[in-house]
This record gives C-alpha cells, structure tokens and sequence, in this order.
C-alpha cells in the first residue's frame, strides 16, 4: 500500500505541514537546520528552494520569486540591488519576513520598523523566534525584537479596548 499523499512517510509529515511548506519564507526548525547543513535534508519541496537569509538565517523559500532574488543578490554582496528592491514598488509583495531579515541584514531600522508595523504578523513572529541565530547585526537585530514586543502589545493592548467596548461602528 503506497502512502497517502497527504502523509509523507520519509518524515512524517501533516497535510497541514505540507502547506505550511508552501510559504514564500519559512526558517528551517533546528532539526532540518541540522539535516540540511549535514547534506541529509534531501531536496526542498517541488518549487522551493533551502538558502542562507541575510541574516544567516537558514530558510526555504519559493523558487522564482522575490525571495529567492533576496537570497542570491545578499550571496553575491548585491546590497545596492537590495536596497534598491526594498524602494521598489514590488517591496510590499516580499514576504513580511523576508522583508525584515533584509531590512536588519542592511542595518535600516526605519524600514525595519515599517515592516513590523504592517498588519500582517509573520514579522513579528520572525525575529522574536527565540531558535533564530541570527549571524549579522546583532544590535539590529535586538532592537527588532525590542519593538517587535512593543508593537504586539501595542496591538494586544487594541484588541482587548475593542473587546471590552466593542468595535468601532462608523456613522
């Protein structure tokens, strides 16, 4: 009896792992992490791709994409085509995630700040991963975290006055 789609016997897998696979920016969990760097990982996922984030951050990210411009154009030290893409009309469509390594990867904080304001959290989530090593800036990156905390208690902190009180209702 073949597996079911749906359950990859190499690695016991989910479905919902499966999609979860399909994001654009996803760091590697510690145990592919070590898989990868020791040649054991195997191939990405069909339209992926494993890399180094410019952080230093291990990630797999979709193939063709905005993200996988990011990857190549840090490997190759293309930071002036980085900062160029982040002023670019299509910043908006890199990953939130993607958009912050970079952002901190180039030490730009005002950039950084506008990517963990955005409505969408994987930033957040992203740089106050406690797994994450990141390799490059530090100080960058610490503060990333540091207002990271402060915009999602901001956001908390929304949401609970509009829990108690309700929604805003427009006239």
């Amino acid at each position: 009896m073949s597996p079911s789609p749906f359950h990859r016997a190499w690695d016991g897998r989910t479905l919902e792992q499966e999609l979860l696979d399909l994001e654009d920016w996803r760091p590697l969990n510690d145990d592919e992490r070590k898989a990868w760097v020791g040649g054991e990982l195997g191939p990405a996922p069909d339209g992926q791709l494993y890399g180094i984030s410019p952080c230093g951050i291990a990630v797999v990210y979709r193939e063709r994409s905005l993200e996988a411009a990011v990857v190549a154009l840090h490997s190759v030290g293309a930071h002036g085509l980085l900062v160029a893409l982040l002023d670019s009309a299509e910043a908006d469509q890199l990953h939130g995630a993607a958009r912050l390594d970079v952002c901190i990867a180039l030490g730009d904080q005002a950039r950084a700040l506008r990517a963990l304001e955005d409505e969408a959290p994987w930033a957040r989530e992203y740089v106050l991963d406690d797994r994450l090593r990141p390799w490059t800036r530090p100080a960058v990156w610490r503060w990333a975290q540091d207002v990271a905390r402060i915009v999602a208690a901001r956001q908390a902190a929304v949401a609970a006055m509009h829990g108690a009180e309700g929604p805003e209702t427009e006239c």
